[in-house]
């Protein structure tokens, strides 16, 4: 299906030839399961670093029984209707000494603390497209994509997802 451009970015959009094909967009966007944000949430090291929302990845481990249906419902949401509220978009960067006296700035290092909501979202969306990697991706670019890579891989896959489904990315430093 190809739609009448609107933008200049809906048009370079329809130059790309589409990867995915009508099977591959039915596994990529049907019905989340509340086994995969289980697994995903589970899965979570449980003590690593909140993000602007404040909730570690403990919490949601802890209080499942309570949390769960509102986390598949948002998950769903996203998922299937591009729906994701702004304040869950929210990312703190923060910068991380590397050296025990840091003296200059390359003895700092970028770190990204996106709420833990999105975090889900992007790690539900990740699981997804693991499988047609294999297929899509070219021996020399699946250096790219090596299991036990930084934690932003998810998150950059993610903010490269969002903007397709419109809605604004918010950074604050």
């Amino acid at each position: 299906m190809v739609r009448e451009p609107t933008k200049l970015s809906d048009k370079l959009l329809n130059l790309i030839p589409p990867i995915l094909n009508d099977a591959d967009n039915e596994l990529v966007m049907c019905q989340v399961t509340e086994e995969e944000v289980k697994e995903v949430v589970f899965a979570m090291a449980a003590y690593k670093a909140s993000g602007p929302d404040g909730f570690p990845p403990t919490f949601f481990q802890v209080f499942w029984e309570i949390v769960k249906y509102d986390l598949i419902k948002a998950t769903r949401d996203f998922i299937q209707m591009g729906n994701l509220l702004k304040k869950l978009n929210n990312t703190f960067i923060v910068s991380v000494p590397k050296v025990p006296y840091p003296k200059l700035i390359i003895d700092f290092r970028p770190i990204s603390l996106c709420n833990m909501v999105y975090k889900i979202f992007s790690k539900v969306v990740v699981n997804r497209i693991k499988p047609l990697l294999d297929r899509d991706i070219s021996p020399s670019q699946r250096v790219l994509f090596r299991v036990g890579r930084s934690s932003m891989r998810s998150s950059l896959l993610m903010k490269s997802f969002i903007p397709w489904r419109g809605v604004a990315t918010q950074v604050w430093l």
